[in-house]
């Protein structure tokens, strides 16, 4: 498959209405690149309810990078993204470039969009899904 054609497609799976995916969380969706979807387009409208509702309770989230240490726990999770959607624009949102399902492991790469200063970082982010729940995400580095 052509690189371009692969865009069309990915494009046209990742515009599945938010109504759908952000409720995937909330009904008892298992499938882990449902559970995936739902919190990127619940990161995307800066729907913190919506965003903390795909994660586990004690949901740790590592930077692979080593800069930043390990949040651990849905109220950090909460503080963390509270934060970053209170500070960005409206229109900061992430792009997946791609994606790899593997069971219950779900990896993206990604653009940052709406990045003050015009940068848009690209990056991977490795989710571990179990019983419908982000319990685990590594994020390697954005550049």
């Amino acid at each position: 498959m052509s690189q371009c054609l692969r865009r069309v497609l990915f494009t046209v799976l990742a515009c599945v209405p938010l109504a759908a995916t952000a409720a995937a969380c909330g009904s008892g969706a298992t499938e882990p690149d449902a559970v995936v979807m739902a919190q990127h387009h619940a990161y995307a409208a800066h729907d913190l309810d919506a965003f903390t509702a795909c994660y586990a309770d004690q949901v740790v989230v590592t930077d692979l990078t080593g800069q930043r240490p390990d949040v651990v726990g849905i109220a950090a999770l909460r503080k963390l993204y509270g934060a970053l959607f209170q500070r960005m624009p409206a229109q900061f949102h992430s792009e997946y470039l791609g994606k790899l399902v593997n069971g219950n492991v779900v990896v993206v790469s990604e653009r940052l969009v709406g990045v003050p200063g015009g940068k848009s970082p690209t990056g991977i982010a490795m989710f571990q899904v179990r019983e419908g729940k982000i319990d685990h995400v590594w994020f390697g580095p954005f550049r």
